[in-house]
């Protein structure tokens, strides 16, 4: 639905999300959903005193 809103209805050509390596149920949600993974971003973010990757997924409009 957010796609489609985001697509249809604004006119938006791109989306992106953010999340991080410890969700892998995330992850692949956001693949199932036709995200991509465009950049892993090493040691980003601190999480609870650990040191985790930042992983950013975009989907463009002719990608759905």
């Amino acid at each position: 639905m957010i796609k489609t809103v985001a697509f249809d209805k604004l006119g938006l050509k791109r989306l992106y999300t953010e999340t991080y390596d410890i969700r892998p149920d995330h992850i692949s949600e956001l693949e199932l959903r036709g995200f991509r993974l465009e950049k892993r971003l090493s040691e980003a973010v601190e999480i609870q005193g650990r040191l985790v990757d930042s992983l950013i997924h975009g989907c463009k409009t002719d990608e759905r």
